[in-house]
């Protein structure tokens, strides 16, 4: 019902209102309607209390299907000083984000919950980013965790403590252009969660126990095996108290066993703050999930349910309807808010879900890509620090590291390789490397190189009990006995680079390089004429050894009569293509031979001005009439011809002639003289007699002007006339253009 107003009429008394009887009936329908709404129809609830504008229910009041805002983004629920305490969601009940809902968080009934992407667009994973609001991160500071507990496990003590987690670790203090993080693992065996393995900023990846591997483990640092590191189809990587926290199936589909989900609709148009501590979201009918604060810490979340393997799943979806390769289907990412922004205020570490193929019905290969921040973000699109693929192959981008005296193997044999602290590698059984394959050192990696049947040694072989350098067979060769110093063989004999040959007086009397450079340490006595032109090979005798002008034209190689001596890019000799009579040599730069071209002169026809009578060898004087005692005009548009007047007419010297004389006289007449008066002063005519005098007439000092005359009319002076003769300036002209050479 809608709210009844009393109608009271303009003024007092005045019988326009609503009558007592309408008016009492409209007060008891407004009344009645407020309680019901607020109580039992008759007597309002004690949950209620109004203070000013605030009213607070301190118990239920009614009962209320929707729950809404006035309007979008309207209104919060809660506030920074009062804040609501748990929550409680039935089962399969959803918390919606964003003004079109793109993320949900749905309960998944005795399960856990689901966090999701609802978008269908393309390349659209979900990410769910843990964030610390500390604004100076120094060394060895958490940025996040994700913990793995069973706090609710009967027997207590070490089965209640955090049996697992994950954690992002700066390794140094974070600045401008430095967020260096490891993600460390850590797992309990009867104490709290400590790490057992770590993955550095740089891609290292450390652990403290022994690896088993049933496959190949390759790594961008020391450590390279023919095996993989790879746990069972469908197993698991838990803890203690939650084996199977992480299962991993044969697909490489990486689940963690308490998945994220919500059930039930509930819309906020914006925040949902749960600011008290130790606040609880709880899901599901039984609200047999968790969702708990840690003061100062984080959030927990915990499967309440104590029947056998209840693990409690957290799972990154995206509902994106069409997955290609590399596109990421989820993340995981670690990040700081720190103060001093750009590379510190990145995402510092991640674990990304990405695509290996398209998925299909048949096809879901995902990859788990392990990214760190150094100076740059660990975001997805960052280079990949550890990567496992979906068959299993774990990828190292940098050195792998076990513990001193750890071991690497196979499901059946667990220790077929030990590193020792010292680095020494122990093999348990035979070594096998692939045909063709080498072992060496350090300075020397292929010092043995294994064939389908041959050995080959490119260092020195020293062998014991015998009197020589080799007791044994070189190709197909007579096994020298041990008192024997001669070696004969029919294969080649080949000794380490730089190495020697000699007596034992001499032992280096013979040098061979590494490019096959032979060196006598004495001058070598050849036998008469048993060396000529012939049997001189590339690089055999080098400049070095040749004295300065004792090669004479006699001993030059033969040419083509006319060919020149250049050199190529590579330094060597090369001869120049002969030209023709009349053609130039032409550089063609650095790096090409010159060439022979023929002169490129001016075109026939380029038309030139040459301050000399005769035309130069092999152009033409231009003696056309109208050029002849003409000047030149430069122009910038169409050449042309003008003017009639030869140059030296036009600027010849010229007398100017007239007529001398006087004009004839003038008289002007008033009308031509210009408009003008004359002043003069009034004489003073007051006359008479005075004691017998005779009176006078005198000035009385006054001035006046006479009335203006004269018209301003103009006159002539007639007379001599002038005359002379005429100057004409029309000088011919030729155009011409000023252009440069290209």
């Amino acid at each position: 019902m809608a709210y009844q107003t009393l109608d009271l009429g303009t003024s007092a008394d005045d019988g326009t209102g609503d009558s007592l009887r309408v008016g009492g009936d409209k007060i008891n329908d407004n009344f009645s309607e407020l309680y019901t709404l607020l109580g039992n129809g008759s007597i309002l609830t004690t949950g209620l209390s109004v203070s000013g504008a605030i009213i607070t229910l301190s118990e239920a009041v009614g009962t209320f299907t929707t729950l809404t805002p006035p309007s979008a983004d309207g209104a919060s629920l809660g506030s920074a000083a009062l804040e609501w305490s748990d929550l409680y969601l039935y089962d399969s009940s959803v918390i919606y984000f964003g003004i079109n809902s793109d993320i949900t968080l749905t309960h998944v009934p005795d399960v856990g919950l689901r966090l999701k992407s609802v978008a269908t667009a393309d390349d659209k994973p979900i990410v769910l980013t843990l964030q610390t609001g500390e604004t100076d991160i120094a060394a060895s500071d958490v940025l996040g965790k994700i913990e793995f507990q069973a706090p609710d496990e009967g027997t207590g003590t070490d089965a209640i403590l955090v049996a697992a987690h994950i954690a992002a670790i700066s390794e140094g203090d974070f600045s401008a252009s430095n967020n260096a993080t490891k993600l460390s693992f850590a797992t309990g065996a009867s104490e709290a969660a400590s790490e057992k393995m770590s993955l550095s900023s740089a891609g290292v990846l450390t652990t403290s126990s022994n690896i088993v591997s049933g496959g190949t483990i390759t790594g961008g640092g020391l450590l390279t095996t023919g095996g993989n590191i790879v746990i069972p189809n469908a197993g698991t990587i838990g803890s203690v108290g939650d084996t199977d926290a992480i299962a991993i199936s044969s697909g490489g589909v990486v689940t963690f066993s308490a998945t994220p989900v919500f059930s039930g609709d509930s819309t906020f148009a914006d925040d949902v703050s749960l600011t008290s501590d130790a606040a609880v979201l709880s899901f599901g009918e039984n609200s047999e999930v968790t969702l708990t604060h840690v003061h100062n810490v984080g959030l927990t979340l915990t499967h309440t349910g104590t029947g056998d393997n209840l693990p409690v799943v957290l799972q990154l979806k995206s509902e994106e309807d069409v997955v290609v390769a590399d596109e990421v289907i989820a993340s995981l990412e670690f990040a700081a808010g720190d103060s001093d922004g750009t590379d510190g205020a990145t995402v510092a570490a991640g674990i990304h879900a990405i695509a290996e193929g398209a998925f299909s019905a048949t096809a879901n290969a995902t990859k788990l890509v392990f990214t760190t921040g150094v100076s740059e973000t660990a975001a997805a699109s960052a280079t990949a620090k550890m990567t496992l693929s979906s068959a299993g192959l774990l990828t190292i981008a940098d050195d792998f590291m076990i513990k001193d005296g750890g071991t690497i193997g196979v499901a059946s044999t667990a220790d077929a390789l030990t590193i020792s602290s010292a680095g020494l590698l122990t093999v348990k059984d035979d070594l096998v490397i692939k045909t063709g394959g080498t072992i060496g050192g350090a300075n020397d990696t292929d010092l043995l190189t294994l064939t389908s049947a041959v050995l080959t040694v490119a260092g020195e072989v020293v062998g014991t009990g015998f009197t020589g350098t080799l007791d044994g067979v070189l190709g197909g060769g007579t096994p020298a006995a041990a008192s024997v110093t001669t070696l004969t063989t029919t294969g080649n004999i080949a000794i380490p680079n730089a190495g020697t040959i000699g007596s034992a007086g001499d032992a280096d009397s013979i040098a061979i390089a590494s490019n096959g450079v032979v060196t006598f340490s004495q001058i070598p006595v050849m036998p008469a004429n048993s060396i000529d032109s012939d049997e001189y090979i590339d690089g055999s005798i080098d400049t070095a050894h040749i004295a300065d002008n004792q090669i004479t034209l006699a001993k030059m190689a033969g040419g083509t009569d006319g060919n020149l001596i250049t050199y190529d890019a590579s330094g060597d000799p090369a001869f120049v293509a002969t030209g023709t009579d009349g053609q130039v040599l032409t550089s063609a730069g650095s790096g090409a031979a010159p060439v022979f071209e023929t002169l490129v002169a001016f075109p026939s026809g380029t038309r030139m001005v040459f301050q000399q009578t005769a035309a130069p060898t092999g152009w033409t004087k231009d003696t056309t009439a109208a050029l002849n005692d003409g000047s030149l005009r430069t122009t910038t548009g169409t050449v042309g011809t003008g003017g009639t007047v030869a140059f030296e007419t036009a600027f010849a010297s010229q007398a100017v002639g007239g007529t001398n004389g006087n004009t004839g006289a003038t008289t002007l007449s008033t009308a031509q003289l210009p408009s003008h008066t004359h002043g003069f002063g009034a004489p003073n005519q007051t006359a008479g007699l005075q004691g017998g005098q005779q009176g006078r007439v005198g000035d009385n000092g006054g001035g006046s002007v006479t009335g203006a005359t004269g018209g301003g009319g103009s006159h002539i002076h007639g007379g001599s006339t002038f005359s002379g003769t005429a100057i004409d300036l029309n000088v011919k002209f030729y155009d011409v253009i000023i252009a440069a050479k290209d």
